[in-house]
């Protein structure tokens, strides 16, 4: 008789109370424990409740920070981070008892989907400690004085709670573009320091013209609707802007067209567009549980390897035996 079954044929494993299978499992980073879940019901029913503890401890990001950087390209160099504040993850319940949407009507194996399609809440916030720490321009100098593609003046930012920027369109053209980072940061010592960072995501999107013109002309009715205490899913859908096509960052905008007011009217052509500038307000960042939950566990690995006296060092040295 194999040792590692007991006289009526079943694993020693299994026999095993789920409190210590699920300390041993939980030792296990995330990448490990997802090809587990199809071992047997009972393994896939405390992976996910270790999944669950674990998605809850990292949308909430006791430890850490995360951070949003979206602009122009032409503004790389002056346009300010921000702090995101978090909401909450709708369908992640706050205790760790089977409670929630990820319990609620469906078989076992349809549980790790629902896990996997949960999004975390969070809002851009406008403060001064969100400010891009100065560096220094590749070609040279100091810090532009010109004002970046999309600035909102401080003036008009003390009237709106929101982060906004603009998003101006000439004649010829038909999209705009942003540049899109999401960073997951654990605070140092000071404001602007940084003990370590971890990519979340890193993107290029273009903003049609037509996107805008259409959520411009939607916004009105969609807040009517919502104001009304009708679904708000429909009308945050359609104000969505997904950076990716996976669907793992997404940006809920407010879009309001600009009037300008025109000393005299403006010719066109007929097939010409008229220049156009927009508001967008950003109103929330959606950032898929999963993804925060891997940017957690990097940052503690890299904690890990600090601790071990790890070092990175950089520099340009002479070989003085051949000087």
């Amino acid at each position: 008789m194999s040792r590692t079954r007991a006289s009526n044929g079943q694993s020693l494993l299994f026999q095993l109370p789920n409190e210590i299978l699920a300390q041993s499992l939980g030792a296990l980073p995330t990448s490990s424990l997802l090809p587990l879940t199809v071992t047997c019901t009972r393994i896939h029913d405390l992976i996910i409740r270790i999944l669950h503890q674990r998605l809850l401890l990292a949308a909430s990001l006791r430890d850490h920070k995360l951070i949003l950087e979206c602009y122009h390209p032409a503004a790389q160099y002056t346009e300010p981070y921000l702090f995101c504040e978090y909401l909450g993850t709708p369908g992640l319940s706050s205790t760790n008892e089977g409670e929630g949407l990820v319990y609620e009507s469906g078989n076992h194996g349809s549980r790790l989907g629902k896990l996997a399609g949960l999004y975390s809440q969070f809002r851009p916030l406008r403060t001064e400690e969100g400010r891009r720490i100065p560096r220094q321009h590749p070609a040279g100098g100091g810090m532009p004085v010109w004002t970046a593609p999309g600035h909102v003046p401080a003036e008009e930012k003390e009237a709106n709670e929101l982060v906004e920027r603009r998003v101006s369109l000439d004649p010829e053209e038909s999209f705009s573009q942003l540049r899109v980072q999401t960073n997951l940061v654990k605070p140092g010592p000071r404001a602007g320091l940084f003990e370590n960072l971890v990519s979340v995501s890193d993107g290029l999107v273009r903003i049609w013209r037509e996107w805008l013109k259409e959520r411009a002309a939607n916004g009105q009715n969609v807040a009517s609707r919502e104001g009304d205490g009708e679904d708000q899913s429909e009308g945050k859908a359609m104000r969505t802007l997904w950076m990716d096509h996976k669907t793992d960052i997404g940006l809920i905008v407010r879009i309001k067209e600009k009037k300008w007011r025109r000393a005299a009217p403006v010719l066109l052509h007929r097939d010409e567009e008229p220049a156009v500038t927009y508001s967008m307000e950003y109103e929330e960042l959606l950032v898929r549980t999963t993804h925060l939950l891997l940017a957690v566990e990097e940052s503690s690995k890299q904690d890990q390897n600090e601790e071990r006296g790890k070092a990175m060092v950089f520099g340009a040295f002479v070989n003085r035996s051949s000087a």
